[in-house]
Formats: structure tokens, C-alpha cells, sequence
């Protein structure tokens, strides 16, 4: 059993059989594989995954203000009015995805099924914890030690490991303080330092 398979044991141990719409959202620390889980469970469970990765904030909207705000880099308000109302029901439904590459929209469809997967950073923010309430979500906490971390960051994104290092991972880190994020999961998972 590799590492990564070990984690979604850990996560299908934690899921109730049901007929039920079931909602998994895996929130964490950057690079410590919350992709990977999401991807795994993906294949397990057929469903289909939402990544918050495309709901950072648009350029236009990266106010001094509002990044100042913990967890304000995320837009919050697109993800409430395109995703939140849709994302309990079985039925398929669209929603924008923001590139932070080049600042367009597109376009995606997440298709129909009884198993929804919303990953990423921010995923756990206070104004999603309601509605996940709500829907029984089981809420997932992803930790990686600070070393692995930055060795993954590198191995990634070298040209961005500064950025990473200076920008994102302090906001970040602010916004897991301010709200106590890792206290709103169910499950708390340590990532592996290597995969075997």
C-alpha cells in the first residue's frame, strides 16, 4: 500500500454509506498533497473534483483592503453564488474557473453524481462552513512538515518558491490562525515526506 493509498483508506474508513449526496472537502497547508488526496478519491469514488485554486481573487479585485483581509485572496463571493448553491445536488452545473496565468475565465462543467470533492486552500473558509454544516461535509485537514513542504514547493514551482516562501504561505498561515481552521476538520491527516 503506497502512502497516498493509505491516506484515502483513512478517508473512506471516516465516509457513511448512504444514497445521499456526500460533499469532501480537503483543506491544508500548501504542498502537503491535498491535489494528490483529491485526485485519488476522485478515481475511488468517481467524483468529480472542484479545486479552489480557481477561485483566487481576480486581479481587479486585489485591493490592498482585501488582502489584508485573512483568507481575502480567495473570492469568496463568486464561489457562494456559482458553487454553494449547486454543489449538494446530483445535478451537473457550470461554474468560471479564474487563471491566475493570464486573468481570463473559462468556462467548466462539473458533471452529475452523488459525490462532490471541493480541494484546496481556503476551502474551509468561515463563510463555506455553514453550508458544509448543513450537507454533513466531512471536512479534511492536510499538514506536511515546513521542511517537506518547501522541498515540494521547489521541486514544483522553483521560480515561485520565494513568492511562496515570503507571500503565500505567511497569508495563508494568517488565515489558518485567525479562524482555527484545523479545529473545523473532522480528520486531520500528516502527509507523507515521500512517496514509495
Amino acid at each position: 500500500m503506497t502512502k497516498t493509498e493509505y491516506l484515502v483508506q483513512q478517508v473512506m474508513e471516516r465516509l457513511e454509506p448512504t444514497e445521499e449526496m456526500q460533499l469532501i472537502v480537503i483543506e491544508g497547508m500548501c504542498g502537503s498533497g491535498k491535489t494528490t488526496l483529491a485526485r485519488a478519491l476522485s478515481e475511488k469514488l468517481h467524483a468529480p473534483v472542484i479545486h479552489m485554486d480557481d477561485f483566487f481573487l481576480p486581479y481587479h479585485l486585489r485591493t490592498k483592503g482585501r488582502l489584508s483581509q485573512p483568507g481575502g485572496n480567495v473570492d469568496y463571493e463568486r464561489f457562494e453564488q456559482e458553487v454553494l448553491p449547486f454543489v449538494g445536488r446530483q445535478d451537473a452545473f457550470s461554474y468560471r474557473r479564474f487563471s491566475c496565468d493570464d486573468g481570463t475565465f473559462s468556462e467548466t462543467v462539473c458533471p452529475e453524481g452523488r459525490v462532490r470533492i471541493v480541494e484546496g486552500s481556503y476551502s474551509l473558509h468561515p463563510r463555506f462552513q455553514p453550508f458544509w454544516a448543513r450537507m454533513n461535509a466531512l471536512c479534511l485537514f492536510l499538514s506536511v512538515d515546513e521542511r517537506e513542504q518547501m522541498r515540494r514547493i521547489t521541486s514544483r514551482n522553483p521560480e515561485l518558491t520565494e513568492k511562496f516562501r515570503t507571500l503565500w504561505i505567511p497569508m495563508e498561515n494568517a488565515y489558518f490562525s485567525a479562524f482555527s481552521i484545523h479545529q473545523k476538520a473532522h480528520l486531520h491527516l500528516k502527509s507523507p515526506t515521500e512517496e514509495r
